[in-house]
This record gives structure tokens, sequence and C-alpha cells, in this order.
């Protein structure tokens, strides 16, 4: 005869150690818990009505709460249904794995948001758009994109109350953007 043990629930231990407190503890957190709900969804609303905020680092940030969201609503009504028993809080090996599982992807999923956020924030800040001379009299401008370097007409957003450069940059242009892609 083999000797098996199947564990199928966990008792939460630490939890019974402030069970004197519950009260102040499950209103505090409910209240943090409500706030993070309310604050998220009212900018997920904010972003997804204002036409003007349809960028991608809003669209970003949006995502960001959406995941906030999806965290939360994994750790919270757990968490505050174990502080409002009057037992000792159990939750059985599924649920455990279930929310370990909405922990991990939730960390994931906000350092990949992260990541991809500094990675905009770096194109944006990059030399993307040079005044290159021409031999054309109309102005220019290179920019550089995924593709190359390629030549786009002039526009009012791109243009700067600074004298244009004396010296052509294309050539440091065309090695930055070889570098990048």
């Amino acid at each position: 005869m083999d000797n098996v043990s199947a564990v199928r629930i966990l008792t939460l231990s630490g939890i019974n150690e402030t069970m004197n407190y519950r009260i102040a503890i499950f209103s505090l957190t409910l209240l943090y818990y409500s706030l993070i709900l309310v604050f998220n969804i009212s900018l997920i609303a904010v972003i997804i009505s204002d036409e003007n905020l349809h960028e991608p680092m809003y669209v970003l940030l949006c995502s960001f709460c959406i995941n906030g969201l999806y965290g939360t609503t994994g750790f919270y009504p757990k968490f505050l249904s174990d502080l409002l028993s009057s037992s000792s809080p159990e939750i059985s090996y599924e649920g455990c794995l279930l929310q370990a599982f909405v922990m991990y992807s939730f960390a994931c999923c906000d350092l990949s948001i992260l990541a991809v956020m500094a990675y905009d924030r770096k194109c944006g800040s990059s030399p993307v758009v040079c005044y290159c001379c021409s031999s054309s009299s109309e102005p220019s401008i290179l920019k550089t994109t995924n593709r190359g370097i390629e030549r786009l007409p002039n526009r009012e957003m791109y243009e700067t109350k600074s004298a244009t450069p004396t010296k052509c940059r294309c050539a440091d242009l065309q090695r930055s953007a070889a570098f990048f892609n």
C-alpha cells in the first residue's frame, strides 16, 4: 500500500492573527478596492469616449487600466470574503492555482505594457524628423521608418521656428535608422 496524501483544501493561517481588527481591515480594503475600480473605469471611459485621446500612449494607458482591473478582481474579492468569514479562511487547490495564474499573468502583462510604453517613448524621442539639404527648392523632411528613410512633403506640424541646419545630416540619419532596424 502506498502512502499518498492529496491536499485539496489550503488553510490561510496568516489572517487569523488579525481577527480582532478584521472589520477595520475589511472596511479599508473595500474602500481601497472600490477606489481602484472607480478610478480605472473612469479613466477607461474617458480614453474611449474622447477622440483626441486615441493615440498610442493613451491606448497603452487604457490597457494598463484594464489590466489593473483584471489583477485587482483576481485578488480582492477572495481576500474580502476571507476577512468576513468567521471560520478559518480556506481555499481549494484549484482556486489557489487560478488565483496564482491571475496574479502572474497580471504581473507579466503589466511589465509588458510598461516595456511597450518605454519603447514608444524611446521612438518618440529619437531623431525622427530631420531637415535635410536637398537639390530641390521645396524643403522636404526625412522620416525614419521601419522600412528606412522616406521623403515626406513639408507640413506645418513639422516646422520649427529655428533656422534649418546648414550641415546635412542625412548620412547620420541613415546610419541611425540602419542601427534601429
